[in-house]
Order: C-alpha cells, then sequence, then structure tokens
C-alpha cells in the first residue's frame, strides 16, 4: 500500500504563504518565524495517489502558533 504524505503549511492572517508545503517541520517553522507567519498547519494524506491528485488532505492539525 502507498505510504501516507505529510506537508506543512504556513498561514498569516488567516491565509496560506505560499502553495507549495513543507515536508520537514523544523524548516516550516522556521521559514514562519523569519517571515513573521502566524501558524503552521499539516495536512495528512492516506496516500501519495490521493496527494498527486490533488485531493482534500485526510487531516489537518495546526502544529505551531506564533507566541
Amino acid at each position: 500500500m502507498d505510504e501516507e504524505v505529510i506537508k506543512y503549511y504556513l498561514y498569516k492572517n488567516d491565509k496560506r504563504v505560499m502553495d507549495s508545503g513543507f515536508n520537514k517541520l523544523d524548516k516550516a517553522i522556521e521559514y514562519a518565524r523569519k517571515h513573521n507567519c502566524d501558524e503552521v498547519e499539516m495536512a495528512e494524506w492516506d496516500n501519495r495517489n490521493a496527494y498527486n491528485k490533488r485531493l482534500e488532505a485526510n487531516r489537518f492539525k495546526v502544529v505551531w502558533q506564533k507566541d
């Protein structure tokens, strides 16, 4: 079975900062801090096929918020 896909997306003022997400949480947080973003959200797809078809992620979770 295909492996799950996890991407981290940055938000500032409730708007996504860029379309492409980060593969690693530490890099996403580093970029978010440098660019004054409000939060990092994790999006998780059950398999790469769903991700490649640009289907909506199966799970979302805020994993970092600005202090």
